[in-house]
């Protein structure tokens, strides 16, 4: 039987700093915790995770949110109630540099934005082309090579004047061509040059985003970051939770390709959220302030394997 006094025992324990509520509730709801599945990938830009975007990203419940907000919740004399902040670091998460006439040969390229084919069942362009379009790629021969690349769609390579580009995702590493069409005469361009050991050169304007990682130092100065399943009732458990325990919390959606989950904002400046950011530590919730820092080092990395900006290189290397 349970002591009718238990109550007011959990009220004044959580009052005095012990987050029970959260505790029971971790252990009762254990699929509360998620893990950040990376999206597989493939040859379309699509599977790129947009990180640049991240801070424009708008909440499904919040349709007018702007650029940088956090929706979140604290106590004051009112009682525990929600607000909103808009964070510049969020505003100024991800950029973008444009180089106008970058060169590289047709074998950087890893993937495209567009094509006839369903982009998302195929891991290269070699396999695309093997799949959806033979007769493209038969004879291998510099002639068969000419017929692909004078292809009035591969605009990168016949249109001066096109919207076609190159992007690069510098997380990601990989090299996409932003095109409207001619992605089977691409693919089989690429392919047959690639057994004929023929370069072909690209010049075309190249898109390099990337994570600011000023933004991201400054917003984990300010903050640990969570991730945690993002549905209606895990969503008002976990804020009933908090709200017992009088904790400032705020949250943002996670980007499209993760699905229903978001990130956690608890403020390092307060004690009560330190508090429930050592319980989700310890509960093993996925560090997302750990994950974005270990982005920045690819993008490092990446940078210079790629020698990017290279605006006279013909060479690059794929990863």
């Amino acid at each position: 039987m349970r002591n009718p006094l238990e109550p007011i025992y959990d009220f004044a324990r959580e009052r005095l700093g012990n987050p029970l509520t959260l505790r029971r509730l971790l252990e009762s709801q254990p699929d509360l915790r998620t893990d950040l599945d990376q999206p597989r990938k493939d040859v379309s830009v699509e599977s790129v995770v947009k990180w640049h975007e991240w801070g424009r990203a708008r909440s499904p419940h919040q349709f007018h949110n702007p650029p940088g907000e956090l929706l979140g919740f604290r106590y004051s004399a009112e009682g525990y109630r929600s607000f909103h902040e808009v964070h510049e670091e969020l505003v100024n998460f991800g950029s973008t540099e444009s180089f106008e006439d970058w060169r590289c040969d047709i074998q950087c390229v890893s993937g495209l934005a567009a094509s006839k084919s369903n982009l998302t069942r195929f891991t290269s362009l070699d396999e695309l082309v093997e799949t959806n379009s033979k007769e493209m790629i038969s004879p291998v021969t510099e002639e068969q090579l000419r017929v692909n690349l004078a292809h009035d769609q591969i605009r990168i390579v016949n249109n001066a004047k096109t919207g076609d580009h190159l992007a690069c995702y510098l997380w990601d590493r990989r090299l996409f061509l932003i095109n409207g069409g001619g992605s089977h005469h691409f693919s089989a361009a690429r392919y047959i040059a690639a057994r004929l050991g023929v370069p072909v050169l690209l010049r075309a304007k190249l898109l390099i985003h990337s994570i600011n990682p000023l933004s991201l130092e400054s917003l984990l100065r300010r903050f640990d970051c969570f991730l945690i399943r993002d549905d209606l009732k895990a969503s008002h458990q976990f804020n009933n939770a908090m709200m017992r325990f009088r904790a400032t919390y705020l949250s943002h959606p996670m980007p499209a390709q993760y699905g229903e989950k978001r990130c956690i904002f608890l403020p390092k400046s307060e004690q009560r959220s330190v508090k429930v950011s050592s319980v989700l530590r310890n509960a093993g919730f996925f560090d997302i302030g750990a994950f974005l820092s270990g982005l920045i080092l690819k993008q490092n990395s990446n940078l210079q394997t790629l020698s990017i900006p290279a605006q006279a290189s013909e060479r690059c290397q794929n990863g």
